[in-house]
């Protein structure tokens, strides 16, 4: 506003004027938010602690399994897999199940599109189990879940992601597996039933496969022609858990002893999973958001209209 045009104003409405812009003056533009991106994740340790809690909270590790314990996990995965606005691969539903009880197959799957007008037709499957295997993350003092855990948190990074950008070039198949009492009974039934052509499956990334159980993995994976990406629990031994966190009330009415256990479970399998994450997302970088090569850019060689030099 020029110094004339305020002269000119009534002398209350001048003064009221060079108020507000002296006011205006001082306000500071808050900084865009920054989104995460898969190069640049942000990994959110209250929802992997939320996960772990509710996943320890089901029976799954006193009674891997007890059908009743499965089947609460699995409605949790599929609510989460909806929140992050990933779509479901069977009508509107994320769950599938092979078999009546008790020896069901039960698998929870979800996908992010792909972006890329050939690619996106082609998979790449993200997978967990349901529970922890007797040994790898249950010998490494974690809770169950922790695979679960950190296939979550890639939904959220990716369903999140694709919302604002051309990511993943390559669909994203997000799918937790469980079988009662055999192991890999819901990954077997998912290979004999896809609901993604197998023939456009490009690799299968596993979270938290023990290493006991990797051999049999891939030879399953074998049979349909698929690269397995194994991330295994056991290159995250000497991962650093973050500080144990306060216990919960419901820690705390089952005792000091307890609850420092159950809250030293929880923080190790938050550090686990944060590793789990990172390791996957630079496999999914490779494989579903970028799996063409770079090319360099050519130099370039435009000049300006009419002149001569």
């Amino acid at each position: 506003m020029p110094p004339s045009f305020v002269a000119r104003m009534p002398g209350w409405l001048a003064g009221g004027c060079l108020v507000l812009l002296a006011a205006c003056g001082s306000v500071s533009v808050p900084e865009a938010e920054q989104r995460p991106t898969p190069v640049a994740p942000r990994w959110n340790a209250a929802q992997l602690r939320e996960h772990l809690r509710f996943l320890g909270g089901t029976g799954l590790a006193e009674q891997p399994s007890d059908a009743r314990g499965h089947a609460l996990a699995a409605a949790y995965v599929a609510a989460r897999l909806a929140e992050f606005r990933l779509q479901p691969v069977l009508h509107d539903s994320f769950q599938v199940r092979y078999a009546p009880p008790p020896q069901e197959a039960r698998t929870t799957l979800g996908y992010v599109a792909g972006k890329h007008p050939e690619r996106a037709a082609e998979a790449v499957l993200v997978a967990a189990r349901l529970r922890p295997a007797a040994g790898g993350v249950a010998r490494a003092a974690a809770p169950p879940g922790v695979g679960t855990a950190a296939l979550l948190e890639l939904a959220r990074l990716y369903g999140t992601t694709a919302r604002y950008g051309n990511v993943p070039e390559r669909t994203l198949l997000f799918g937790v597996f469980s079988g009662g009492g055999e192991p890999l009974a819901g990954l077997r039934q998912y290979l004999r039933y896809p609901l993604w052509p197998l023939d456009r499956t490009r690799a299968v990334v596993f979270l938290g496969l023990d290493p006991a159980e990797e051999a049999a993995v891939r030879t399953l994976l074998a049979e349909h022609e698929l690269p397995l990406f194994a991330v295994a629990p056991d290159s995250l031994r000497n991962a650093p858990a973050p500080a144990v966190q306060d216990p919960t009330p419901g820690d705390r009415r089952r005792g000091d002893a307890a609850a420092t256990r159950s809250s030293a479970l929880i923080a190790a399998g938050v550090g686990q999973a944060l590793a789990l994450a990172d390791s996957a997302n630079t496999l999914l970088f490779r494989l579903a958001v970028t799996p063409h090569p770079f090319r360099p850019v050519a130099a370039d060689t435009l000049r300006v209209p009419g002149r001569d030099d």
